[in-house]
């Protein structure tokens, strides 16, 4: 018996897998704009239905901002800060 380790062991396997199902930022400023405009072109493909979206005060995030909290079902978690602009 060897005492190496094999080269893909399951965990980096998950990982890997984990890892392509991330969505990055510029796919979420594509969805917010898919679901905000209405204009499914964008192709994001976000299902909003497995997302949990949450004011900062009722996530409790300790911020004077106001906002947004979305959090992915893989756990990633978005922030959308509103702020008047004149």
């Amino acid at each position: 018996m060897s005492n190496e380790f094999p080269n893909n062991t399951p965990w980096e396997d998950e990982d890997e897998e984990y890892e392509s199902s991330e969505v990055n930022t510029e796919e979420m400023v594509c969805a917010l704009a898919e679901r905000l405009t209405g204009d499914w072109t964008w192709s994001a493909g976000l299902d909003w239905e497995s997302c949990e979206i949450r004011t900062f005060a009722d996530a409790y995030l300790l911020t004077g901002d106001k906002g947004l909290l979305i959090t992915l079902p893989s756990g990633q978690q978005f922030t959308i800060t509103v702020a008047r602009r004149n």
